[in-house]
């Protein structure tokens, strides 16, 4: 998932994704978009129980260290089907937010790495 300041370099946008079996799937670069700054390391992406819509968790901040220690940005995002954001929080309760899942009854979690 991408946003206004997509993370990597310019060699790995030109790396198209690689699968041998069938792919239903397009990649949409600059889809989904945080108001008011640049994605962080994107490490968790799910889709909601609805169907329709997208969770994602970031690191905070791009660069060469991202991470959500002393910051207070959201790390968790939630996106309609156009990429605008619903919703965020997290802000000040991760340092280093890894995977997010949604499970049958809709209850979002996410993966701690100790």
């Amino acid at each position: 998932m991408y946003a206004q300041a997509r993370g990597g370099t310019p060699q790995t946008d030109k790396v198209q994704p690689v699968n041998t079996g069938a792919n239903p799937y397009r990649v949409i670069r600059d889809w989904a978009h945080i108001d008011g700054r640049a994605w962080g390391g994107s490490n968790g992406v799910a889709i909601d129980k609805d169907g329709r819509t997208v969770w994602a968790t970031d690191r905070c901040s791009p660069g060469t260290t991202p991470g959500c220690a002393n910051t207070s940005v959201n790390p968790v995002h939630h996106f309609d089907e156009s990429g605008k954001e619903i919703k965020s929080f997290g802000g000040g309760m991760f340092a280093w937010p890894h995977g997010i899942y949604v499970d049958q009854q809709g209850k979002r979690g996410r993966q701690v790495q100790p």
